[in-house]
């Protein structure tokens, strides 16, 4: 049974859980003017002038005849059409020069393996070292290509010391407005505009309109991209969760996606989970959109049939996703928040829940969410969130950061009590015995994971375990976080008051 829309909004605890050019010789003359349109001076005044979004086909990929009748989720498949986006595309419409080609095709074809194998595109192995080497080299030749441009601040950037700071989101931008002068294939012009909008976000605390107009970029193109029926699906799959992750808590890019994306998802992509999920997860939102934060008393009865009609299909939705994929934690863990929302019993939120840790035990997500439900204002009990949490300590099967969940259960217990009462909570011995063990349990399973000992140092430092607080801080690493301690002079109050009382 359904039960009534309860006081506490599920947007209110989805909070807790869970970024000019110069000329140069051309191979293919005949279509700079076309790849590479001057901006109007205002555009040239302005890097946020949205320029007009007209629908740009994706070229047509004509598979070779060995991989032509082959599924196209397999990796020899995803190789041709990955070259054809990126080295073909680079050779119609880049800033090509015989100065850097031969590493620019180099840089790409590496590229190119990496996205068809689906390997981390982080990190260091044999590929990204050729691509990251072929790349500098192409860019101290002179090499102003957008693309090059782009896979500089991927790829070499990060091995600076720029990772997520305002030199690299700049780096993107300036490469995605450029980009969009082009004909390069929409799928590349959407990671671009995807990656600054991400690194934007990451080093701004308002929502600047720059960033609203990547993100609508990277929404117009992900719509393109999806015209290409010969995209292989793993690549769509993915591009959609990555669209999915920027746009989640932004509504205007929400609505975005339902009017420009999801009738692309029906029309073109239905025979396939990841539409389905997109749509299943847009559905959630909506409904609370629709129903707002205020007390069931205060909904209005239009957000309220709103809130019901969006989580039946949401729920339709996520259940056709699971029919085609077993294997997607996202589908599951959805569907928790729908068994809340709709206030299914704990059976079928169970089933959920065991799906998701089946495929991945170390789904955090799958813990956050089940915690949510359990919680006292939802379909749960301070007890049962409490017995839950110490399962997430005891349990041999389950890994990752799942441990940490019994600290943040109570973290959570001790927000519904009045202020004056939360610096106690923290005294209780039992309370602390939990909390010990949560972090304990969670460095024997990672033990490289030193930033969690600045989560243990506040965690001891506020139940008054100012030896322990000390213990921790030694094993910070290399820097401290002081603004999770609130700013560095805070934090140096508290080694002050810890070493004066241990």
């Amino acid at each position: 049974m359904k039960r009534q829309i309860g006081g506490y909004t599920l947007f209110l605890g989805c909070a807790l859980i869970l970024l000019c050019l110069n000329g140069c010789d051309k191979q293919a003359p005949s279509l700079e003017k076309k790849s590479f349109a001057e901006p109007t001076d205002s555009q040239a005044e302005n890097t946020t002038t949205l320029p007009h979004l007209t629908f740009q086909s994706p070229r047509k990929f004509e598979p070779s005849p060995q991989v032509s009748d082959k599924d196209h989720s397999k990796t020899d498949y995803a190789l041709e059409w990955n070259r054809f986006t990126l080295a073909q595309d680079y050779l119609h419409f880049g800033r090509t020069n015989t100065l850097w080609d031969s590493h620019v095709r180099s840089a790409l074809e590496s590229y190119a393996q990496l996205r068809a194998s689906r390997a981390r595109s982080n990190g260091s192995s044999p590929l990204i070292d050729s691509l990251t080497n072929e790349v500098i080299a192409a860019i101290a030749l002179g090499c102003d290509d957008p693309l090059v441009k782009y896979l500089h601040a991927r790829f070499v950037l990060p091995g600076k010391g720029a990772t997520s700071d305002s030199k690299r989101a700049r780096a993107y931008i300036e490469a995605s407005d450029v980009m969009e002068r082009t004909l390069y294939s929409p799928v590349r012009k959407l990671y671009v505009s995807l990656r600054a909008a991400e690194e934007l976000k990451l080093t701004v605390t308002n929502v600047p309109l720059k960033l609203n107009l990547l993100r609508r970029l990277s929404i117009h193109h992900f719509n393109e991209a999806l015209h290409d029926e010969m995209m292989p699906p793993p690549e769509a799959a993915d591009l959609a969760r990555q669209l999915w992750l920027m746009a989640e808590l932004n509504r205007s890019a929400r609505n975005e996606i339902e009017h420009v994306v999801v009738p692309t998802l029906t029309n073109l992509w239905t025979g396939y989970s990841f539409s389905h999920l997109m749509i299943g997860e847009l559905h959630i939102k909506k409904a609370w959109d629709l129903r707002g934060n205020s007390l069931a008393s205060q909904v209005t009865e239009a957000g309220a049939k709103g809130f019901e009609e969006n989580l039946d299909l949401s729920e339709k939705s996520l259940r056709q996703a699971w029919d085609l994929d077993h294997n997607n934690t996202a589908i599951p863990v959805a569907m928790i928040t729908v068994c809340m929302g709709q206030g299914y019993d704990r059976n079928e939120m169970e089933r959920w829940f065991d799906r998701a840790m089946i495929i991945d035990p170390s789904c955090y997500d799958a813990v956050q969410f089940k915690a949510l439900y359990l919680e006292p204002k939802w379909e749960g009990s301070a007890l049962e969130m409490v017995e839950f949490g110490r399962r997430c300590v005891s349990s041999t099967e389950w890994k990752g950061r799942i441990p940490l969940m019994l600290n943040y259960t109570h973290e959570t217990l001790c927000s519904y009590l009045p202020r004056e009462q939360q610096a106690s909570y923290w005294q209780d011995p039992v309370v602390w015995k939990d909390v010990s063990s949560s972090f304990e349990k969670f460095f024997d399973l990672n033990p490289a994971s030193t930033g969690y000992r600045h989560n243990y140092a506040k965690a001891a430092y506020r139940s008054h375990k100012y030896k322990l607080f000390l213990e921790q801080v030694e094993l910070f690493g290399e820097s401290t976080n002081y603004s999770y301690f609130g700013g560095r002079q805070n934090f140096e109050e508290m080694l002050k008051t810890a070493r004066s009382k241990h």
